[in-house]
């Protein structure tokens, strides 16, 4: 047997908190359109259909494609299997024949890392969850399109799988070889902005879930429909540094870009000024606490007090020069009762 297809997982049963949906015809058509067009294993029978298209008429081939496809490869593929073509197997042929109607629509799911919510679902709380981004490719420029998610669904396929769905409301995004349209804009530092109220792509609304990457819009104050396009990393993912690269000047390391205070490395000297190598080395800089910022007037005020108390202990010491000495030692106090055995008291 053929192994799985990568566009399907396993039907997870022990999700909860989603109710059942019927989507409407045109509404699973669209989605099914996309999910047979986005399955590599597919991709042999969508080069083919569109090959036919051309060579019977060369007009409206895009249209004609996301009409008539998923028919077209449905009847293909029964054909082969029950010939007992080994091109075609019992995931090939379920997904030929098409999901059921009835989808599972979730308000939350966890996917590549990112918590997602819909964009109703979120109404209610402080944080956003719902901006979505999917990267480009060779055919789109390497353009990323930036949504809003509207909802998430699961449609199950034949043999107890599912491909899980997020259904977007898409920005503005500029044509092939331009940065910027009237509704997208990429300043001189890298910042995209869009305009969200320009929306576009209504007939092609589905992404697949495991092409989802999660943004965040920050509102411009000055531009109320205008918004900066802040991406997020996933969770439990770290950027850790390469240690076989290696530098040539350790003290330029920083100079160029910016970086958190816990990020500076922290080098120990000896009396002698010198580079310490011993690991007995204690450093006096904390790691585990966040740095506080202090006012100049109070640094002062501290530096006055300290002064004073340092008049006053100067004095003490005179006064009584014969009980102790500040020489940054200290003896142990004997018992004057003791018959000469010098035992330290307790």
């Amino acid at each position: 047997m053929l192994p799985g297809l990568s566009i399907f997982a396993p039907v997870n049963r022990t999700k909860r908190n989603y109710t059942f949906q019927s989507l409407n015809k045109s509404e699973l058509h669209m989605a099914h359109h996309y999910i047979l067009t986005n399955c590599e294993e597919v991709a042999p029978w969508v080069d083919k259909h569109i090959k036919e298209l051309t060579e019977t008429n060369p007009r409206n081939v895009e249209q004609r494609h996301k009409q008539q496809f998923s028919e077209w490869f449905k009847s293909r593929v029964t054909l082969l299997y029950n010939s007992g073509d080994e091109r075609v197997n019992d995931q090939i042929l379920g997904l030929a024949r098409g999901p059921d109607a009835r989808a599972r629509v979730y308000t939350r799911y966890i996917i590549n890392g990112f918590l997602f919510r819909t964009e109703e679902g979120e109404q209610r709380r402080k944080t956003q969850n719902s901006g979505v981004v999917v990267k480009g490719d060779e055919h789109t420029g390497y353009i990323d399109w930036f949504g809003i998610i509207k909802s998430i669904i699961a449609l199950d396929y034949l043999g107890s799988n599912e491909v899980v769905l997020f259904k977007c409301d898409w920005f503005e995004v500029p044509p092939l070889g331009r940065n910027q349209n009237r509704g997208y804009k990429k300043d001189e530092y890298g910042f995209i902005n869009v305009d969200m109220t320009c929306l576009h792509y209504k007939d092609d609304p589905f992404i697949l879930g495991i092409q989802a990457e999660q943004v965040y819009y920050a509102k411009d104050v000055k531009k109320p429909n205008w918004a900066t396009v802040i991406r997020v990393k996933p969770r439990n993912l770290f950027s850790m540094p390469n240690i076989e690269e290696e530098v040539e000047d350790e003290t330029n390391l920083f100079d160029d870009e910016p970086y958190q205070l816990n990020d500076i490395p922290i080098i120990h000297y000896d009396m002698g000024g010198t580079e310490a190598g011993s690991e007995d080395l204690v450093g006096w800089c904390r790691g585990d606490i966040e740095g506080l910022s202090i006012d100049a007037h109070d640094v002062e005020a501290i530096e006055l007090d300290e002064d004073h108390i340092s008049e006053d202990s100067d004095i003490d010491i005179e006064e009584d020069d014969d009980t102790y000495v500040n020489d940054g030692s200290m003896e142990h106090c004997l018992d004057e009762d003791s018959d000469g055995d010098e035992q330290p008291m307790l």
